[in-house]
């Protein structure tokens, strides 16, 4: 979905009824889980019985949270109201079959989103969010960022070129700073237990590659930020999986034992998902994530 206007729409179709309805429909489908909930306890041993009536409190707690959330139109206590932002202007059709996406589309549709995003979560409207500023192959055009047409992909098979990685230190900080503008927005919005939504949110940030030039799939930059609501131990570091790196950093350099899905792996067990596996990589959570 690349157009901000149809995300809108998807969001805050029906205005206050339609979120009334959603809210509604929450509730239901928590009250049939605790009537099924009541009925299976009967039938449980006690190991199993603590494992669901560990589920039902969560069940029960996320219950009171809607509640609040109908009650106040806010969901927070003494935090800023959920207020749909005002409706984007409709996106241009773009061309997919690796065509240019126009400059002007690129930086006015990210700020959008980044909007949208921190307003979903405010809002509860989901508790999960993936966004992609552009595929593997992406001809997003930075002319306004470099004064002349700059597609994405094809700048970064730099080739060494002093002016194209000039360019592209211009488009990666830009990207970069649009995550940091949502994660503001999410640390300034407030729960109602007093901490922010950036508190309790686990955020994510990587590219599918390390040095287009070259394809490399290891030394990929990761960046985990938000409390993950105590799941990790996400605190400003730099963790170094190679410690013979050199630096200033060469554009592609050496490579670590230790496999990027393990990032993976610390999100799901910090999420309650007890996974020690995750595509290629084994060994568990980094001992480093985990609080």
């Amino acid at each position: 979905m690349y157009d901000p206007q149809i995300c809108f729409d998807r969001m805050f179709a029906g205005g206050a009824d339609g979120a009334a309805q959603r809210l509604a429909e929450r509730k239901s489908i928590l009250d049939a889980v605790l009537g099924q909930a009541q009925s299976l306890s009967l039938t449980l041993n006690a190991a199993d019985r603590n494992r669901l009536d560990e589920h039902t409190t969560f069940v029960r707690n996320l219950e009171t949270r809607l509640q609040r959330l109908g009650k106040s139109g806010a969901g927070v206590t003494g935090g800023p109201l959920c207020t749909p932002p005002a409706r984007p202007e409709a996106s241009v059709p773009l061309n997919f079959d690796r065509g240019i996406t126009p400059s002007a589309v690129v930086q006015t549709h990210v700020p959008l989103f980044v909007d949208l995003m921190a307003v979903a979560f405010q809002c509860d409207i989901t508790r999960a969010i993936t966004f992609m500023i552009g595929n593997g192959t992406s001809n997003n055009d930075y002319a306004f960022l470099t004064g002349s047409s700059t597609p994405h992909h094809g700048t970064s098979s730099h080739g060494g070129n002093a002016t194209q990685l000039a360019k592209l230190t211009l488009i990666d900080t830009w990207e970069v700073l649009q995550a940091s503008l949502l994660l503001q927005r999410l640390d300034s919005m407030l729960e109602s237990d007093g901490k922010s939504v950036l508190d309790h949110t686990t955020f994510f940030l990587s590219s599918d590659i390390a040095d287009g030039n070259t394809h490399n799939h290891w030394d990929l930059p990761v960046l985990l930020a938000g409390g993950a609501s105590g799941g990790l131990k996400i605190d400003g570091r730099h963790i170094n999986y190679i410690p013979e790196m050199t630096f200033p950093r060469p554009l592609v350099g050496p490579r670590s034992n230790v496999q990027t899905g393990r990032v993976f792996i610390s999100i799901l067990q910090a999420h309650g998902i007890m996974q020690d596996t995750f595509g290629m990589a084994t060994g568990g959570p980094l001992p480093e994530l985990m609080p």
